[in-house]
């Protein structure tokens, strides 16, 4: 395949993932977040997961059963300016944020007739974890 190919096909799938966990995130009751970040080479980057209950898309793709098991779903590797808790919320508004601008715009919003809000995110988040939970939790406790 040619670098273009490639190219567009990351693009796509990027973009069709984004939509994908904010379908699945838009159906939920509840969701778990999870971050961990490193450095190297002075330059710094973070992971971010979601841990939630998948639809069962043989039987509904728009319900979820709250007694199904959780699964994890990546969101993806930035790089980020710091490790500061200002930063790690920073990037998760950022993270909801373009991952609901993507949503919002398609043509499955649409037809669903739903919009993808942080809002939404606040109303179903129950927990969160980060690889040094003390400083990460800050701005959550404060």
């Amino acid at each position: 395949m040619s670098w273009r190919t490639v190219g567009r096909a990351i693009l796509e799938g990027g973009i069709t993932a984004r939509m994908q966990l904010t379908h699945k995130l838009s159906i939920n009751e509840g969701v778990t977040i999870s971050v961990d970040s490193t450095s190297n080479r002075g330059n710094n980057y973070e992971s971010a997961k979601f841990q939630h209950h998948f639809p069962d898309y043989k039987q509904n793709p728009l319900y979820v059963d709250p007694t199904s098991t959780p699964r994890i779903c990546h969101s993806g590797v930035e790089s980020i300016l710091d490790h500061s808790s200002q930063q790690a919320v920073a990037g998760w508004k950022h993270c909801v944020e373009a991952n609901a601008k993507v949503f919002n715009e398609s043509p499955l919003a649409a037809c669903l007739g739903k919009k993808f809000t942080f809002r939404l995110v606040l109303h179903i988040l129950k927990g969160m974890n980060g690889d040094h939970a003390r400083w990460r939790n800050r701005p959550v406790m404060a």
